[in-house]
């Protein structure tokens, strides 16, 4: 390929961030099934930052009925917390994939039919999937993984002072 083509190519995607977040406000997000998951992350991870304390009692030698009650409770709070998060996650992630493969596909359906003539529908199709993915990973990964990361760090400052 010329050094030419290769810069031109690299013109054209410096607007891909531009593009990118353009397309996000097109989606039709899961906005109240996001808000409630980060809610319950906070509280997931709250009731996490309970655990250390819980056990290290029982752990220390009290032995007691209410210290057992407690280790159990709390054991069990947190898997099944854990486990409506994973859920949650798994519901909001097909929903926000659904949505961005119709946006892609609608997309799609709006280009030139010359386009088609240059492009494999092997191409096309995987183009859509992967790039939804994609999308759906930096979202529900990268942006609220760090959100939750932040607020996990900031909580357990908070504990330790």
């Amino acid at each position: 390929m010329s050094e030419t083509k290769v810069m031109q190519q690299q013109a054209k995607r410096k607007g891909v961030w531009k593009d990118f977040f353009i397309m996000l406000k097109t989606v039709k997000m899961p906005w109240v099934l996001l808000i409630v998951y980060v809610v319950w992350q906070m509280i997931q991870t709250k009731i996490i930052l309970t655990v250390p304390q819980v056990n290290g009692n029982f752990f220390a030698g009290d032995a007691s009925v209410k210290s057992v009650t407690m280790f159990i409770g709390i054991e069990l709070l947190v898997t099944v917390v854990c486990q409506i998060s994973l859920y949650m996650n798994h519901v909001i992630r097909y929903q926000l994939n659904r949505n961005l493969r119709n946006e892609l596909w609608g997309k799609i359906l709006k280009v030139k039919p010359k386009y088609y003539d240059s492009v494999s529908p092997n191409t096309l199709l995987s183009r859509i999937t992967s790039d939804s993915e994609s999308m759906n990973e930096f979202l529900m990964d990268i942006v609220l993984g760090i959100l939750s990361s932040v607020y996990t760090l900031v909580l357990t400052i908070y504990e330790i002072i």
